[in-house]
């Protein structure tokens, strides 16, 4: 690199996008805690080269390089992100030198360095430290440009160096995440076809057997790099995360989510098509530069694609995973940008300035965006990750023993909690305080009324036992004004509804933060971007009981109610067999069940029976869309005071959102539970559970 400022604009535009996170650096609740639980055994024998025990996966280099952050980061989640972000920082100038070496120029070189931080992927991987793609792209870029050595070096000890080092390089990308066993394969062929097809003059220069030295090596690499995956195979409970319908309404749902959310990547991609198909169509010469450059640019455009393309039909989308894609396409569009500019200002075309500026203006519309979006991301995940770890700090330092902290208003309750439990063990290393979550909280997007579907797809989840005095409860309160959709972080349009109101449960806030920052964004896909403000706040309460003191309710010991292991989703849905337990601590008991039903499926009856199926009562809704019903326990459940009782509701039937055409929700669902209460029947003294 002949020009210093290159590199210091480069260090320039990697500090302002990628530094903010080094302020507040933080451990967020989803993916991070689970990577720290395994982090601590890389290196107890030769637990990073094994595929992992339960999962069945095979990255032995990401977790050698996340066993090695740990080593020296430890807890500190700062100095990990500092290590993330040189990786960030590698990938930068790894797109500089390919697009340098291949006759981008060393503006472009520049120009495709400093982009690659405005692609709309960019943040979400930037700002969160459990993910695999940051690693896999590195490799990737590190194995094409050895590759690109390889094929410049003037001595044979550096050409087999370079070589060595891209076959290591692209095997790296597998074991890095395991979507790198199909992208490296359509990048060996893609490369060595190109190659054939458009540089004849290598066979006659002493290369001929290159090209199919790439495929043989390569090949042979990638199948060898997921073998000990294949021989020990997912064990069947953790198949059903791969067990999924591919359909046309999948495929479609999936490639309007990528349309609307992250455009410019499908601009740069688009782009990089063009730019290709016009260097093979006008290209004559034999010049080995340009025969290299084509190759190499095919290749990339073909793992780009294939990348984007397995996102089509894998079960759900979010943005982040298109960063390959997207970094990829920038890397590309760099390499050609600048000459063909140049072409059409030197040319005699007439019209030369219709394709300069329509190529400008798409590709500046596409960095406008994609700095739009990864500056809302950024911030959204900077501020929910900041008021996360300071609300789980608090918690840590005023809990009591085998205290426990309740979690609210996540998508994906069931693991916002376990993660904050491994976080507890792992970096605040209190093995006596336990995590849990309520369910019934800020769900998303509704797609039939009555019916709530959420967006980040929906897993079963058993009810947990609810708070008693002297636990916490931490709300995180999330307001995105944006249909932009982050993982883990609920959509400010999603329904205010709080679990904590349901029950009558009483609290007192003990900290609280907030945070805001005003932000250019979309409100549909559809709109024109609009200024608005972002906010997060956390609130920790300690709970200190159930229903208020007018309604004369005593302080509950133990928790009321809880699942008795069958499905009860997060937005009040159950199936036709749903059973719960009850903890019999009243005299003359009885039980209201406040429920809703869609007018249009009506579960018919819903029975309710007792321990050895003795019937307490039936439920017919009508054609009632809510409706709440009493039922007493005595003298069906006398003999059963002070002790848990199973309850099972039997409904006549169910029915499937997804085929009736109502959105993607693929469960079994035959009415809504909103509310159980236990009262006394003499006095009903309101909510005790």
């Amino acid at each position: 690199m002949k020009r210093p400022w290159a590199i210091l604009v480069i260090l320039a535009t990697w500090m302002v996008f990628a530094g903010p996170a080094l302020w507040d650096g933080n451990w967020f609740y989803l993916d991070d805690a689970t990577m720290l639980v395994n982090v601590k055994k890389v290196f107890d024998g030769f637990w990073w080269l094994q595929p992992h025990a339960k999962s069945g996966r095979f990255v032995p280099l990401s977790w050698f390089y996340r066993g090695l952050v740990w080593e020296i980061a430890r807890e500190n989640a700062r100095l990990t992100f500092f290590f993330q972000f040189l990786l960030l920082l590698g990938t930068s100038f790894l797109t500089f030198g390919i697009v340098r070496r291949l006759g981008g120029g060393n503006t472009g070189a520049v120009l495709g360095a400093s982009l690659f931080f405005l692609s709309s992927p960019f943040a979400e991987n930037a700002y969160t430290l459990g993910k695999g793609e940051p690693l896999q792209l590195f490799t990737i870029l590190l194995g094409t440009y050895l590759l690109i050595a390889w094929f410049q070096a003037k001595s044979r000890l550096s050409a087999l160096c370079c070589l060595a080092g891209s076959v290591l390089a692209l095997l790296g990308c597998v074991w890095a995440k395991e979507t790198g066993i199909w992208m490296v394969g359509v990048f060996i062929v893609a490369f060595s076809l190109s190659l054939y097809l458009s540089a004849a003059q290598w066979r006659g220069a002493g290369f001929r057997n290159r090209p199919l030295l790439i495929v043989l090596i390569g090949t042979a690499a990638t199948l060898l790099a997921q073998l000990p995956a294949w021989l020990f195979p997912l064990k069947a409970e953790n198949l059903a995360y791969f067990s999924y319908q591919v359909t046309q309404d999948l495929i479609q749902a999936n490639i309007w989510f990528y349309l609307y959310q992250v455009p410019d990547v499908f601009i740069l991609g688009g782009l990089g098509i063009l730019f290709a198909a016009t260097a093979w169509w006008k290209v004559r010469s034999q010049e080995p530069g340009a025969s290299l450059r084509l190759a190499v640019t095919t290749g990339l455009l073909a793992v780009g694609w294939g990348s984007a393309a397995g996102m089509m039909v894998w079960r759900m989308a979010l943005g982040y995973y298109l960063y390959t894609a997207a970094a990829i396409f920038n890397v590309v569009v760099a390499i050609f940008l600048i000459p063909y500019l140049t072409r059409l200002r030197e040319s005699r075309y007439r019209f030369a300035v219709v394709p300069v500026v329509a190529v400008v203006a798409l590709l500046v519309s596409a960095k406008l965006y994609g700095a739009a979006y990864g500056y809302y991301v950024s911030t959204t995940q900077r501020e929910a990750m900041t008021a996360y770890s300071g609300a789980v700090t608090e918690f840590v330092r005023r809990a009591r023993p085998d205290g426990r902290i309740f979690i609210e208003n996540w998508p994906a309750t069931f693991e916002g909690t376990g993660q904050t439990g491994h976080l507890l063990r792992v970096v605040y290393r209190r093995e006596d305080l336990k995590a849990a979550g309520i369910q019934g909280s800020f769900d998303a997007w509704s797609s039939k009324p009555g019916l709530q579907t959420p967006s980040l797809g929906n897993k079963n989840r058993t009810r947990p036992d609810f708070p008693i005095p002297g636990d916490c409860l931490l709300r995180l309160d999330i307001q995105k004004p944006a249909y932009w959709v982050i993982r883990g972080i609920t959509p400010g349009f999603a329904p205010a509804t709080s679990e904590i109101e349901r029950v009558g449960m009483r609290f007192v806030p003990v900290w609280r933060t907030r945070a805001s920052h005003r932000s250019v964004f979309f409100v549909s896909p559809f709109g024109f971007p609009q200024l608005g403000e972002t906010s997060v706040q956390a609130t920790l309460q300690e709970v200190r009981g159930y229903g208020g003191p007018e309604a004369g309710a005593a302080l509950s010991p133990a928790p009321q109610f809880l699942s008795a292991g069958s499905t009860w989703w997060s937005d009040g849905w159950v199936p036709k067999d749903f059973s719960l337990r009850i903890f019999m601590d009243l005299q003359n008991p009885v039980l209201r069940i406040s429920a809703e039903i869609l007018p249009s499926d009506l579960p018919g009856e819903i029975r309710i029976v007792g321990p050895g199926d003795r019937p307490i009562g039936s439920m017919r809704p009508g054609q009632a869309a809510r409706f709440a019903s009493d039922f007493s326990l005595t003298p069906t459940l006398t003999r059963y005071a002070n002790q848990y009782v199973t309850i099972r509701f039997l409904a006549d039937s169910s029915f499937n959102p997804m085929t009736k055409g109502w959105g993607p929700d693929n469960r079994d669902l035959s009415w809504i539970l909103r509310k159980v209460e236990l009262r006394r029947a003499e006095s009903q003294p309101g909510p005790r559970s």
